[in-house]
């Protein structure tokens, strides 16, 4: 394949998101550098506050689909077809995600990244520089300098076009914005984490059902149990920043225990010592970019995190990420080579779509917290029965986010014109206690088809979707 060397591409930050991009480069015969601070994952351990286990959706599977990585990459993963919910009382709620065999997959992120960074050093194409951190760039002249952390050196290379994907704190966001004057858009939600681990049984078997996100939600609180591949699972503890509700000591073994024994009792079995676990944890803010700071002329775009860091609630960080890869990569089909054409048409056309997934994640953490609730739980079920009686016109918002590739604004527009309607089917006589009765299923079509037609056309979305996920089987 031949090489563009005229325009040869610096990528900064060797995460998921810039390792495939490099992945998408190479493929077209395009260069690149590909720099990262830390060490080579694959041969170290690497410290820091991110979590272990990644949830990969359709969006996720489609870019990977693309470069070749799918089936390896399913081979390490754990599927999880439901959301199991954990009452107070013991009691369970599984809510299924998806129809048939649709699932969110399990994924350790550190494996995930290895495979990417094996993949794009086969292309021949890319070249990876771990232990250069970036200290800035002028981005007129396309000078990039970086501080060599095992040289103790400064080296100040010069590139066509840079490519930034650094993380939530990116300093080349911050160049962009200082430069154009925009906004770098950081800001911290006011719920804070910790991570926690369940270990596999003594018989090393699961401790939980493992094809379930588990989810224990409480009043400004709740536990999240996903499932990894070594049969441990990585638990996250969400609260607010102002401290675990209704303890007053938060550093006191007793009243968190207390705590614990009230709120969570399962999980108090199946974590050793989990107060001290809990304290010995650092605590873990949560930020979300929306910064207009994305690119400048044909020189430096950002992308993934750097430009629209999301909360977590949705679990889809990392696939609107990909989702980022594969975008630019059908735009260089659209624009040829044309990269200020490319980066200003990727910031044009994604921008309103993180925001909306932006948008719906936050949306989602009020759902987290009320999953428990009956009045939830029959509109869940009740969706999917509409879903499955007419799936060319109806699609849960859910499922659209997680086994779609409708665009987030179309979501969102969607999803309140079925929530309206489904409002008015539960005020219905008869519909909320009879809905899943097969012989109550002719009453309920007679009652929905006209309300379906006040979806006003968007139904053409979901065939769209419906058609574009069997061409990109």
């Amino acid at each position: 394949m031949k090489e563009n060397v005229d325009k040869h591409f610096c990528i900064i930050g060797a995460g998921l998101a810039g390792t495939l991009v490099s992945i998408f480069l190479a493929e077209r015969g395009i260069p690149s550098d590909l720099y990262d601070k830390r060490l080579d994952m694959r041969k170290a351990e690497i410290a820091g506050g991110r979590s272990i286990v990644m949830s990969l959706s359709e969006r996720g599977w489609t870019a990977l689909r693309s470069v070749g990585l799918e089936e390896e990459v399913k081979s390490i993963s754990i599927a999880k077809y439901a959301r199991f919910v954990h009452g107070q009382d013991g009691s369970g709620i599984v809510q299924n995600y998806g129809g048939g065999e649709e699932a969110l997959y399990s994924i350790n992120r550190k494996r995930l990244n290895s495979s990417l960074l094996t993949k794009a050093e086969s292309k021949g194409l890319v070249n990876i520089y771990f232990n250069y951190r970036f200290e800035g760039m002028n981005i007129n002249k396309g000078e990039v300098t970086f501080f060599d952390v095992l040289s103790q050196q400064y080296v100040t290379k010069k590139y066509d076009h840079v490519i930034g994907t650094d993380g939530i704190f990116s300093r080349v966001r911050n160049e962009i914005a200082e430069l154009t004057g925009k906004s770098s858009g950081l800001s911290r939600h006011t719920y804070v984490y910790k991570e926690l681990l369940i270990p596999a049984t003594e018989d090393d078997d699961w401790a939980l059902p493992p094809n379930y996100i588990h989810v224990w939600p409480r009043k400004n609180c709740f536990f999240v149990a996903m499932p990894n591949f070594d049969k441990t699972f990585t638990c996250t503890i969400f609260y607010p920043e102002a401290g675990l509700p209704d303890v007053i000591m938060q550093n006191d073994e007793e009243e968190l225990l207390r705590f614990f024994n009230k709120d969570f009792p399962e999980v108090v079995s199946l974590i050793p010592n989990i107060t001290k676990e809990f304290l010995n944890k650092k605590i873990s803010e949560m930020y979300s970019v929306r910064s207009d700071a994305w690119f400048y002329k044909n020189k430096v775009l950002i992308m993934g995190d750097a430009a629209h860091a999301i909360v977590p609630f949705y679990g889809m960080g990392m696939n609107v990420a990909f989702e980022d890869c594969r975008k630019l990569n059908d735009l260089i089909d659209e624009f040829y080579l044309d990269w200020e054409k490319i980066f200003s048409e990727f910031y044009k056309r994604r921008k309103p779509e993180v925001d909306g997934i932006a948008d719906l994640s936050l949306k989602n953490l009020n759902y987290l917290e009320h999953s428990i609730d009956d009045d939830f739980d029959i509109k869940w079920k009740f969706e999917r029965k509409i879903w499955e009686l007419y799936p060319d016109k109806w699609m849960p918002n859910y499922a659209m986010v997680a086994f779609s590739h409708i665009p987030f604004t179309k979501i969102i527009e969607i999803s309140n014109k079925q929530n309206q309607i489904m409002n008015k089917l539960l005020e219905i006589k008869d519909v909320r206690e009879n809905f899943m009765c097969e012989s109550f299923h002719e009453e309920l079509s007679l009652i929905l088809k006209p309300m379906l037609d006040e979806l006003n056309g968007l139904s053409e979305y979901i065939n769209f979707n419906l058609n574009l996920n069997s061409s990109l089987l």
